[in-house]
């Protein structure tokens, strides 16, 4: 029994250390309302320029161009230096995409993309990608689609599914990228308002800053936690140890996953159970 409990306990602990290192973190850190400013394409770093040109050519098959540079300041106050969006739009559905490098990048998402259609009554359609784990409280006149996706394809498909059923009763506004970003600064400022109203966060006395309230981290730790966990269940496992190794893929991506592969599946080793 004991050499059950042993394991278990261990288990425990780590779960407990797991959740006291996310809330240590969220307890640090500093929100503040965002700030969004078309920017002229020379002040853009080159590098970024250079790294932007993949996701260009994939948006660019779902008809987006790329019009602006969004330079901008994050809701979550973390990192000094400055930020930038690259922006696209898609004429034909009046929607923007925003794509950003991740600060911790991943080997099989380097970039975030975001998409966007603002409607006349100015409700938002926002479309992520295992974000929607990170927002506490209400997002006033916003509808937040998160789907969990390593293809951008996905994404995109579940923001046109979404907006066909909105325009039925609602109607998309073609903005300028001017007014695409003063709209958004507009939409993110509210948020941040109706968390301080809804005493979500609280101000820091004598700056412009607010911090999480505790109560609210201590809601938030397990949807975080199960929704990190989600994220992580698709790619390359190892099973059994280092060197037996298996790709995990969403149900959602298996039927693309069949039509890519090429050619026959070679057996280029085998590992049996020895007979006794």
């Amino acid at each position: 029994m004991q050499y059950l409990i042993y394991p278990l306990a261990i288990y425990v602990l780590l779960t407990v250390i797991r959740y006291l290192i996310l809330f240590l973190l969220l307890s640090k850190s500093q929100i503040q309302y965002p700030k969004y400013q078309i920017t002229k394409a020379d002040t853009v770093p080159i590098y970024l320029k250079d790294l932007f040109q993949t996701p260009i050519k994939e948006l660019e098959q779902f008809g987006f161009l790329p019009c602006s540079y969004l330079q901008y300041q994050p809701i979550s106050k973390v990192y000094q230096q400055t930020n930038w969006e690259l922006l696209l739009y898609n004429k034909a559905l009046k929607s923007y995409v925003t794509v950003v490098i991740r600060r911790l990048a991943e080997p099989v998402n380097l970039f975030d993309i975001e998409f966007y259609t603002f409607f006349k009554d100015k409700t938002l359609l926002l479309t992520v990608n295992g974000k929607q784990h990170g927002l506490i409280g209400e997002f006033p006149n916003t509808i937040v689609q998160d789907v969990y996706t390593g293809k951008v394809s996905v994404q995109w498909q579940t923001h046109q599914d979404r907006l066909k059923q909105l325009t039925t009763s609602k109607t998309a506004c073609g903005l300028s990228p001017e007014s695409f970003a003063q709209a958004l600064q507009i939409q993110m400022s509210g948020y941040v308002s109706n968390l301080a109203k809804t005493g979500k966060i609280s101000p820091i006395k004598g700056t412009e800053l607010f911090q999480i309230h505790w109560l609210t981290i201590l809601r938030s730790l397990n949807p975080l936690i199960l929704s990190r966990s989600r994220q992580k269940a698709e790619g390359k496992r190892a099973v059994g140890g280092s060197i037996h190794q298996e790709y995990w893929i969403l149900v959602e991506d298996l039927p693309e996953f069949n039509r890519n592969i090429v050619g026959l599946i070679e057996v280029i080793s085998q590992f049996r159970q020895s007979k006794t």
